[in-house]
């Protein structure tokens, strides 16, 4: 979307090439910049990474359970999850943690209770987390809202995916969020797929540094 952008100011900017304006020019200042910006993000989240984390903590059971919210349709609900589940899930795995399956949430919790947990019952946690045997819920939100393009004529979708790491009492422990927008307007969970494979490094870092330091 942002070269999207970028053409359209192009068109309408006049005959920059005689100031000394190249393609090519940009190209390899906006290639420098992304290098730039991946080192410093490699740096910060080796940082949080590097939070000293107990084994007993790590070994501490937890559920993860996603829901999708859109505007003007009131509450959010569960969503057909099962790639982003996994993904987030897998990644949970990758850090140390260890994790509720798919399959054990959905034999253990039924979906009147999973949806009471996305629209913040706690009650409805303290119970899903007891049943699993968890010890802490991450819930992850998609917040969905859509509207027309009026230059392009079509329709756009902005999500912001929320990840919130709750104890089985109820206590926030962490909140990340991250945004994205699409010209699908009908495919927000693959969308939040992919800001979840783009943003997850940062945002499961932030989490996990949130769960080492305040977890216990």
């Amino acid at each position: 979307m942002m070269r999207l952008v970028f053409l359209l100011w192009l068109l309408s900017a006049g005959p920059l090439w005689a100031s000394g304006f190249t393609f090519s020019g940009y190209e390899q200042q906006q290639a420098a910049q992304d290098a730039a910006q991946v080192s410093e993000e490699r740096r910060v989240v080796g940082d949080l990474l590097s939070v000293d984390c107990s084994s007993k903590l790590k070994g501490q059971r937890i559920a993860v359970l996603i829901g999708e919210e859109r505007t003007g349709q009131g509450s959010a609900r569960r969503t057909n999850d099962g790639p982003l589940f996994d993904e987030i899930n897998s990644r949970l795995r990758g850090l140390g943690l260890k994790t509720c399956t798919q399959q054990e949430i959905n034999a253990q919790v039924a979906d009147a209770e999973r949806t009471a947990f996305l629209n913040n019952d706690m009650d409805a946690a303290i119970a899903a987390a007891g049943r699993l045997q968890a010890r802490f819920l991450l819930r992850g939100l998609i917040a969905v809202s859509e509207r027309r393009n009026p230059i392009l004529d079509i329709d756009e979708l902005f999500l912001t995916l929320t990840l919130t790491l709750l104890d089985r009492k109820g206590r926030v422990i962490s909140t990340v969020s991250a945004t994205a927008d699409s010209y699908v307007a009908n495919d927000a969970l693959q969308t939040a797929l992919q800001l979840t494979r783009e943003k997850a490094d940062r945002m499961l870092a932030e989490l996990y540094n949130d769960h080492c330091r305040q977890g216990r």
